[in-house]
């Protein structure tokens, strides 16, 4: 048996690899880096990985909206499509109490999705309908200038958002309800949109060529809203979703039925990216403030308990590794750092370089993180 991490490598990347105890690449990877599949070879768009009771791993295949199965050795076993059950799977977890999986997704682009998977990938769907959208405005389109309006729209460089429209409506060309799109600022009263993130960042724009008809919608569902975490909470029949301002605390009785903002306090002006709920019974949580992460501990009270430590850049989800410790993944030097429970580094941190065609060259767009012993 051997110390193993497990990274997950989101846009442009797809693929998952595999670190020994140094951090150091294995030669051990699946999918193809750089190259989006859509079969049984590959992945597109990975965003949290989870593994079971076996050491067998499960795959939020994002922009294939279904699950994927690999061995330890990330060899393919099979998949589940939960297109209908979730849309788009972002985050999941492996409930060893009810030896099942839950994960947490984007429906249509608008609304949370939760749903159990058994590790024969049988879906169970929730009947939940929860809308985190924090911002839905009406706009217009010019396809002369590529511009889309609404006065005082709120939206910002980089935030993900999703299109809709009313009955008997279109959206502008070439724009889907079904894709997730990137803001490009140009005033406060109007914007452009991107396919990824980098190309919004470097204003490379969506060429539009026709107006919408009817009434068209822009909700920003990310960063605020995507389901970046899940875990159990601290009653028995609720679940606990990272991915807002605050958490969304879901209250399942037979179905989820509710779901409410749990304000955590000692803490504001953050979007929580992640978060695990540790055996010691603490919560762990990635919160981003402007220029920073935050990896910090919450009780049961869901108060901050002091005990954090200050990163340039999280953009990985957080594990707890077999030995108890918690790993994440800080994007900004390429490090796996690990800490115990109460957040002091147990070792140096993890820096590795990635050789090979297969898994890249670079430490961009790290999500998904485990640390098993196999």
């Amino acid at each position: 048996m051997a110390t193993k991490y497990y990274l997950s490598q989101r846009t442009g990347r797809h693929v998952i690899k595999r670190l020994d105890s140094t951090g150091t690449y294995d030669g051990t990877s699946f999918g193809t880096w750089g190259t989006a599949k859509i079969d049984n070879t590959g992945l597109n768009y990975p965003w949290s990985i989870a593994a079971d009771g076996s050491n067998n791993i499960y795959v939020c295949d994002g922009n294939n909206k279904r699950i994927v199965k690999l061995t330890s050795g990330l060899v393919y076993s099979a998949n589940v499509d939960v297109t209908n059950e979730i849309g788009v799977p972002t985050a999941i977890f492996y409930d060893s109490v009810n030896a099942c999986l839950y994960v947490a997704g984007i429906y249509n682009n608008i609304t949370f999705s939760i749903a159990r998977i058994t590790t024969a990938l049988s879906v169970t769907k929730y009947n939940n309908n929860i809308n985190p959208a924090d911002i839905n405005i009406v706009v217009t389109a010019n396809p002369a200038t590529d511009l889309i309006t609404s006065a005082g729209h709120g939206l910002s460089t980089g935030d993900e958002i999703a299109f809709s429209f009313d009955a008997g409506g279109s959206l502008p060309s070439p724009l889907l309800t079904t894709n997730i799109y990137y803001v490009i600022w140009n005033s406060v009263n109007d914007f452009k949109v991107a396919t990824t993130l980098e190309n919004a960042q470097n204003n490379v724009f969506i060429d539009l060529t026709a107006a919408e008809t009817g009434v068209v919608h822009v909700l920003r569902i990310s960063p605020t809203a995507v389901p970046r975490g899940i875990s159990r909470g601290f009653a028995a029949d609720d679940f606990l979703i990272s991915g807002t301002r605050n958490l969304l605390k879901v209250v399942e009785s037979g179905v989820f039925s509710t779901a409410t903002i749990q304000a955590i306090s000692g803490e504001s002006g953050i979007k929580f990216t992640g978060h695990i709920k540790h055996t010691n019974g603490n919560l762990y949580l990635n919160a981003q403030k402007m220029n920073y992460s935050l990896i910090t501990k919450v009780n049961s009270s869901y108060v901050n308990v002091g005990d954090s430590d200050k990163i340039s850049k999280v953009s990985s989800n957080i594990f707890e590794g077999y030995d108890t410790n918690i790993v994440l993944h800080d994007e900004a030097n390429s490090q796996v750092l690990e800490y115990d429970a109460n957040m002091n580094k147990v070792s140096l941190p993890y820096v590795y370089s990635n050789t090979g065609s297969t898994i890249g060259t670079d430490a961009q767009e790290i999500y998904g993180i485990l640390k098993l012993n196999v």
